[in-house]
């Protein structure tokens, strides 16, 4: 389905959401994420609504439906690519990809997005293919209650705490990023090893608390 970057950012946004809370999402938390008013971000839910991309309860919050997640697996597809090209190619800081990636992933096609597939290899393994379906925001799950040894796919970062979202980007707690789980310490600070397993990163609870993260595909996460 063809779909604006207005309506491309609702949805991610929806979908970065339900990652983070695994819940159905108010009018007032999309309207923040998206930077809108909350009567704009009304009027959009409701045109979302009837084109299918969101279930829209008028006490319950919004949803993504099957037609939307698709929306936002392309969409957070691109992104990732992208940003793992301005980081590899273009040695950009991640935490600058990132933000480009932001601007960029709306004006990609598809054909471009599988083309910068096949140059990086697909890199992050399943995740990158463009068949791949991303985890309902129910099996999602927070990085303080992850346990020592368990492996873990980070699904989203704080989206509107620059600082703290620089300071896990730049050291390998991104969005698509295997990491494990060293330590659980007091104040429910996580210690993780990056995919690469060559640098320990601390994780304050205050940040860990924000960083959603899930089994790897094939991991039934009640093991």
């Amino acid at each position: 389905m063809d779909a604006s970057p207005v309506v491309e950012e609702y949805v991610k946004q929806l979908h970065r959401l339900e990652a983070e809370h695994g819940r159905r999402i108010r009018t007032t938390e999309l309207a923040e994420a998206v930077d809108r008013t909350k009567a704009s971000t009304t009027s959009m839910v409701q045109k979302l609504d009837e084109r299918g991309l969101v279930e829209h309860e008028e006490y319950g919050g919004t949803a993504l439906t099957p037609t939307g997640e698709a929306v936002a697996d392309r969409l957070v597809r691109k992104h990732r690519l992208l940003e793992t090209f301005l980081v590899e190619q273009l040695d950009l800081p991640e935490a600058v990809a990132h933000d480009e990636a932001d601007r960029l992933e709306h004006h990609v096609s598809d054909g471009v997005t599988d083309r910068l597939a096949e140059l990086l290899g697909a890199p992050g393994g399943p995740a990158w293919d463009s068949r791949a379906v991303y985890p309902a925001a129910a099996s999602a799950k927070r990085l303080t209650s992850g346990e020592p040894g368990e492996s873990l796919v980070v699904e989203a970062v704080p989206h509107r705490q620059p600082k703290a979202r620089s300071y896990l980007l730049e050291r390998g707690v991104k969005p698509g990023a295997v990491i494990e789980v060293d330590e659980v310490g007091p104040a429910g600070l996580v210690t993780v090893t990056d995919a690469a397993g060559d640098r320990s990163v601390p994780v304050p609870g205050r940040l860990a608390r924000y960083v959603g993260v899930r089994p790897p595909p094939g991991v039934d996460r009640n093991d």
